[in-house]
């Protein structure tokens, strides 16, 4: 799925942090909207739209491989 799509499908605020996702912004820009795995692949989470979510570049790098608390 695109950011767009998963933008469409959920709405614009960040699955992370809660806030407003900018979909104008674009990298390296560190709020621009990135796809957030929510059980990241690392983890053995799958690229599948029921996994996937909205996020800020900089909430999902901040994420990194953790799971959802």
């Amino acid at each position: 799925m695109t950011v767009h799509q998963v933008a469409l499908r959920d709405g614009c605020d960040c699955s992370i942090c809660d806030l407003p996702v900018d979909l104008t912004l674009k990298r390296p820009n560190l709020l621009s909207p990135s796809i957030d795995h929510v059980v990241p692949r690392a983890r053995g989470g799958l690229d599948v739209p029921g996994n996937v979510a909205l996020a800020h570049l900089f909430c999902n790098i901040s994420k990194g491989a953790r799971l959802p608390a």
